[in-house]
């Protein structure tokens, strides 16, 4: 996709049938007949008050169905979704879809619930038949859906009737759609961003310690020694003193590496985080006199522990990334050190997440579908979802045979990498980073990141000056301070090498990336679609998002922006988000994930803020999906002690080791405090908002169900 030079001008998106197909209809008379409209349901026989319900409530592909009498469950209600061409889905909201078994045409096949396959067993139409109104549900296989042999018993099955359509259709094949108004929704939030082994990332020698005891760490002091690349048994090995990581050398740190202690003290002071590395800010377990803390980046602060006092707290759904950007990695690593590249990295945080899930399934559990996910979390358990989030997919950029015009040969090996990916679980993907890559351009938000490029791509940044509503400019003289010390020495860039000087743009106008979507980055995209993948946008120039938004709203594709915020205030950048896209994103059945904000106050204030605008701008006011994607472990800091009264929450303890920690004094100092800050922010939230939020599991739910159906359109 590219531009017409600067100024490009708007595409307008060609939508597809499936697009139109997937919007409400309305139910109207229409010559004695009515449309039908989809929503939720209890599907009760023509023939008494018998209702449709998985047998002994079970959500498992393969549950046959029969009727019951009405439970008032979860169970019970059935999400009718249009398919296209007058066609429906009809959907369990327990997350699996009614379907002829084994697409039989055969009178007596019996109905069962399974997963998403798209094809003719699960679609049905739905056809007024008589006053009530009531009426037939037709397969496309051809036959009826009916009571088996018309009986009215509690248990009797549900099966497939004559196909031959006739002017008074027998009793027995009738159904009364009784609304079950927004039905039972999962219960709870959703954190669509979350690194949980991202001490693995960045050459696993930036951030120190891991979130669990058999989990992989670099580098750790056990006694007197310095252990490499093993597995710690007790916590006081995997949250030990960070000297191994962070320290210098010296016979009492054989792991210790001196530039590197400088370049990760520089590396915070850009960022605006705390120093905790040096004498007894540098212990971990049982002391955590320095970290974790709200304000530090650079230590593990999602121990398993506290994910699962974060669970007890209402998170119901964690989207768990790899991440990795090699210019850090390249920074900080030294002697054999190794996975410093994205794939590497990746591929062994991905390993490791789903093993540390496999250890604590008595309350965490991968999730590969939407009905896995809402299996999971009606089990009382939290479900976890597998994504990257890396600046070069399959080490692309290392491959002079992948070129961003595609091509068949190009085209090949980005889809075999996406395969490999899916196969190993990665359910959420970001198809750009930090850095300008094959698919595209990055948006600019950090400067020194500039750096990274010039690094990995061997260019710098093509800026532009941007919109009155992005204020941010890329500022040359010092744009590399986080990374002065390691330029030279670790980058191996010569010091003359700099940035051209930035565009001079009209007072109020900031800088963003010249470059959008490319030809290979729109064949990603869709082919990632057509894996039901869900896509995240951030990171992605202004240009790139709106090329990628245009591809979801082609085809009815749920994309995601997971971590971010409104573009607003003096430093509004490229990286932020607009309402209009927010509305193009909620409008596709795509999800919000807001940034924390830093503070409860600021973050209900920023939540009142979108949800208010969605409401006067989408398609469907009743159904905007906004969570939060906090970012944790992601060199971001978390959000701080509350600063007004209405946000402390009192006496709420939690004591780890030697150490207490308490909301209001602490904020939130690591990932079993994101609870305590729910119940803040929560504090000073309208019923509507607090309500909309803690239905944010169900929505994201909702969007990969979204996704699921959406992929068989993508072409």
């Amino acid at each position: 996709m590219k531009t017409q030079g600067i100024q490009r001008a708007p595409r307008l998106a060609c939508l597809a049938l499936a697009v139109l197909a997937s919007l409400p209809l309305a139910a109207q008379a229409n010559g004695g007949s009515f449309t039908f409209a989809p929503g939720k349901y209890f599907i009760k026989s023509g023939l008494a008050s018998i209702y449709i319900d998985p047998v002994n409530g079970a959500s498992a592909a393969g549950t046959l169905t029969n009727l019951r009498g009405k439970l008032n469950m979860s169970r019970e209600v059935w999400e009718v979704v249009p398919a296209g061409g007058g066609w429906f889905y009809i959907k369990s909201e327990l997350g699996r879809y009614l379907e002829v078994k084994g697409g039989s045409a055969a009178v007596g096949t019996r109905t069962q619930l399974a997963d998403f396959t798209g094809d003719d067993r699960q679609r049905w139409a739905i056809e007024y038949e008589a006053a009530g109104p009531r009426w037939t549900v037709r397969s496309h296989v051809g036959t009826f859906l009916s009571a088996l042999g018309g009986a009215t018993a509690s248990g009797t099955p549900t099966a497939m009737a004559d196909g031959g359509r006739r002017t008074d259709q027998p009793p027995e094949q009738e159904w009364v759609f009784e609304s079950a108004g927004t039905g039972f929704p999962l219960a709870g939030f959703v954190d669509m961003h979350t690194h949980p082994m991202s001490h693995l990332a960045f050459g696993g020698k930036l951030i120190h310690g891991a979130p669990d005891i058999q989990t992989l760490m670099p580098a750790f002091k056990s006694g007197n020694d310095c252990v490499k690349y093993d597995r710690p048994w007790v916590v006081d090995d995997a949250l030990s003193t960070d000297n191994p990581t962070h320290g210098g050398v010296g016979i009492d740190n054989l792991c210790g590496d001196s530039l590197r202690e400088i370049i990760v003290g520089e590396l915070e002071n850009e960022l605006g985080a705390a120093h905790h590395h040096h004498s007894d800010g540098a212990r971990g377990y049982p002391w955590f006199v320095g970290w974790p803390a709200y304000n530090d980046i650079t230590h593990q602060t999602m121990w398993i522990d506290w994910i699962r006092r974060a669970h007890e707290g209402g998170l119901k759904v964690m989207v768990a990334l790899a991440v990795n950007n090699e210019t850090l990695a390249a920074a900080v690593m030294g002697p054999g050190d190794i996975n410093g590249d994205d794939k590497k990295s990746a591929d062994v945080q991905i390993q490791e997440m789903k093993d540390m899930a496999l250890r604590h399934g008595d309350f965490m559990q991968i999730a590969y579908t939407p009905a896995q996910l809402r299996d999971i979390v009606r089990s009382g358990k939290l479900a976890v979802v597998l994504g990257m989030e890396v600046d070069n997919i399959g080490n692309f950029h290392d491959d002079g045979t992948i070129v961003k015009t595609g091509g068949t040969a190009s085209e090949t090996k980005v889809h075999a990498e996406l395969q490999r990916l899916w196969d190993k679980g990665v359910r959420y993907q970001f198809p750009i980073h930090l850095i300008d890559n094959k698919f595209g351009g990055t948006a600019l938000y950090e400067d020194f990141f500039n750096l990274s490029n010039f690094h990995i791509n061997g260019t710098w940044w093509d800026l532009v000056c941007a919109g009155t509503d992005i204020k941010h400019r890329f500022v040359k003289n010092g744009f590399d301070a986080a990374l002065a010390a390691a330029r030279a020495v670790k980058l191996g860039i010569d010091p003359f090498d700099e940035p051209p000087a930035p565009p001079v743009c009209a007072s109020g106008v900031g800088h963003r990336n010249a470059k959008d979507l490319s030809t290979l980055g729109e064949f990603a995209v869709k082919d990632m679609m057509k894996f039901g993948m869900l896509i995240d946008v951030d990171h992605m120039s202004a240009f790139a998002v709106d090329d990628v938004l245009d591809l979801a709203e082609t085809f009815g594709y749920p994309v995601n922006s997971g971590h971010n915020g409104l573009r607003e205030g003096a430093q509004a950048s490229e990286n932020d988000r607009s309402i209009d896209v927010y509305k193009r994103i909620v409008d596709v059945g795509g999800m919000i994930g807001l940034g924390h904000t830093g503070s409860a106050t600021s973050f209900q204030q920023m939540y009142a803020k979108v949800l208010d605008a969605m409401k006067l701008k989408v398609i469907d006011p009743d159904r905007i999906g906004i969570g939060l994607g906090t970012d944790v472990n992601g060199l971001w800091p978390l959000p701080g002690p509350p600063t007004s009264a209405s946000a402390k929450i009192g006496p709420s303890p939690y004591t780890f080791g030697f150490r207490t920690w308490n909301y209001d004094s602490h904020g939130v100092a690591h990932y079993g405090l994101i609870g305590d800050f729910v119940t803040s922010f929560s504090q000073l939230m309208t019923p509507e908002q607090s309500g909309n939020f803690q239905r944010s599991a169900d929505d994201f739910a909702t969007m990969w169900e979204n996704a699921e159906r959406a992929r068989i359109n993508v072409q």
